[in-house]
């Protein structure tokens, strides 16, 4: 399943006293299966946010490299990046900036949104740990000994 703007399960009216189909149901005609993603804004930008902030435990899949983000956009996608450029927050009329973003010409964050809704929150990803090395080279005095202290002194 797709998942999608809710706006998409809403029936339209195309004139005075016609409605037409909801653009889901035009889809689901086709085979084409939609489900409603999250539409809270600031959700979807507390996600959009965590995946592309670089983590410090994170390898780039290309580089190798530490300290890499989750989310990567090809520089190919100008519209994208024009939009999230664009993303503004409304402001009051003093000229201060206030904690609601404007709900215009954000098609690109919406997208990225409903991409990463059902994905797991940054902070319940774990990042693979090295194997640890085991046999004779882990064995050593100085570890039994520390072991035993332990488990007199708890």
């Amino acid at each position: 399943m797709i998942l999608a703007d809710p706006d998409i399960f809403r029936r339209k009216s195309v004139g005075r006293k016609l409605v037409g189909k909801a653009i889901a149901d035009m889809f689901l005609e086709d085979g084409i299966m939609c489900r409603r993603g999250n539409n809270d804004i600031a959700n979807g930008i507390v996600k959009v946010n965590q995946y592309l902030i670089p983590q410090r435990h994170h390898q780039n899949p290309i580089t190798g490299e530490y300290n890499a983000p989750y989310l990567y956009v090809s520089d190919k996608l100008e519209w994208w990046i024009t939009e999230i450029n664009d993303y503004y927050w409304m402001k009051n009329p003093t000229g201060e900036q206030m904690d609601k973003p404007i709900d215009r010409d954000d098609h690109a964050m919406d997208t990225t949104k409903y991409l990463l809704s059902e994905r797991p929150n940054i902070s319940k990803l774990t990042a693979r740990q090295d194997p640890k090395e085991v046999g004779f080279r882990q064995w050593g005095e100085r570890d039994i000994e520390q072991t035993r202290r332990d488990i007199r002194h708890g």
